[in-house]
């Protein structure tokens, strides 16, 4: 992406920022406040980056700005739900265990991110099954009639996408894993 500062008041910048880490920041939210909760968390921290025309050193800077920045809205969140009481005390008695998962969650987030960049670079209808199936959770039969093809088209255009998921993914081994086990099912 980018090597030296990046500034985040430039448009250009801060629409590929966006693009590259919306998906694993939403997700990254989700683990804490739920699905729904973590896309306002996101767009409000977007936003406020945006206002506040946010510049950092090197991506390195940006990423463990952008991933403390949405653990911090989350657990404000947390804060000011009616879940508090019992989230907070849940928090506090796993401390350690929470920084632990926090990284995980940052891997995790990571590795979903770039499966969902993957996916994005998949020809047109390679991408509309696969977006279909991953992300909708709809079967064969049920992509077939969403997208008015035939059963084994539905099939051919997953193993196509599988196969250029392979090539790009192929330095991740467990990106990789976890389409292969997604798509293969």
């Amino acid at each position: 992406m980018m090597t030296n500062v990046i500034n985040l008041g430039e448009s250009v910048v801060f629409e590929e920022v966006y693009k590259l880490y919306y998906p694993s920041l939403r997700f990254f939210a989700a683990k804490y406040v739920g699905d729904e909760e973590s896309e306002d968390i996101i767009e409000n921290l977007f936003f406020r980056l945006w206002t506040q025309k946010k510049t950092f050193m090197n991506v390195s800077h940006m990423q463990a700005s952008l991933y403390q920045s949405t653990k911090n809205a989350c657990l404000d969140f947390i804060k000011m739900s009616g879940r508090k009481h019992r989230n907070l005390d849940f928090i506090n008695l796993q401390s350690s265990t929470i920084e632990n998962d926090h990284l995980h969650d940052i891997i995790r987030s990571e590795v979903v991110s770039e499966i969902y960049r993957a996916i994005n670079n998949l020809p047109l209808q390679c991408r509309k099954v696969i977006h279909l199936e991953f992300i909708d959770g709809l079967n064969n039969e049920e992509i077939a009639k969403e997208l008015a093809l035939s059963i084994q088209t539905v099939k051919n255009h997953k193993v196509r996408a599988l196969k250029i998921l392979r090539q790009q993914l192929s330095g991740n081994g467990i990106a990789l894993a976890l389409v292969v086990h997604i798509l293969c099912r």
